[in-house]
């Protein structure tokens, strides 16, 4: 049985390996989009703090920054999930 074992470990290496070669063409400039992401999201919370202490009177403008507030809000989500899906791999193996 021992025998069996370590016959299919080279076998059983190279799967991995691939696996893990297939894995990382896959991520290959996530990160950088996700730093990017980061950066941008930053700029717009302080555009948004701005812009709430200006109080503007104009309904396109209160509509615009609305719309900024919930683009940041999804793009904090996107990046919350790609942070908890990266730890996840790693405690995963």
């Amino acid at each position: 049985m021992a025998e069996l074992a370590v016959a299919l470990l080279p076998f059983a290496v190279e799967r991995l390996w691939n696996l893990l070669v297939r894995e990382t063409k896959q991520l290959q400039g996530v990160e950088e989009q996700f730093e990017g992401l980061k950066s941008d999201v930053k700029k717009l919370r302080c555009f948004l703090q701005d812009a709430d202490a200006k109080k503007h009177i104009k309904d396109t403008v209160k509509d615009t920054i609305k719309d900024i507030k919930e683009i940041v809000f999804d793009a904090e989500d996107i990046i919350e999930t790609f942070l908890l899906k990266k730890v996840g791999i790693f405690f995963k193996g």
